[in-house]
């Protein structure tokens, strides 16, 4: 029974000292507090090349061969290293004008990219978790009461 009470008391002890010495942010579970957000901004994915888009063509057919798709990880992973340089265009320089139809100027964006829809879905995704802000439609016009 004193194991008990003692587990409790340090948990007690580890649960304050953590609010005093974070403060109760870090508790907070509200809805306006998004533990996931960032302010760094996002880079649109580079577009496919033309071989790329062939290679994926085949493998979606079943006929790769051994040899392209041996270029075609490769082609795959170039692609991925150009995306995660960050050197692209932003997706908030590339929304700045838009007003309305954010979210599917975007889809039509990262379509003529090449992408294929799984993978705009994801990048759709990481965008309404992390900038949700920029795929809300603006007002150009202020609204009076």
């Amino acid at each position: 029974m004193i194991h008990v009470v003692l587990r409790i008391l340090v948990w007690v002890a580890v649960l304050g000292g953590a609010l005093l010495l974070f403060g109760p942010e870090v508790f907070d579970s509200g809805r306006n507090a998004n533990p996931v957000g960032s302010n760094a901004p996002l880079y649109l994915p580079p577009a496919k090349s033309a071989q790329l888009l062939a290679w994926e063509a085949k493998a979606a057919d079943g006929v790769l061969g051994a040899e392209d798709r041996a270029a075609y990880a490769a082609g795959v992973r170039a692609w991925r290293a150009r995306f995660w340089s960050g050197t692209d265009t932003s997706v908030e320089a590339l929304l700045e004008g838009v007003n309305t139809g954010r979210q599917a100027h975007l889809v039509e964006v990262l379509k003529a990219r090449g992408l294929a829809e799984d993978e705009v879905a994801v990048f759709l995704a990481v965008v309404t978790r992390d900038r949700p802000d920029l795929l809300q439609d603006q007002s150009s016009q202020p609204i009076s009461r």
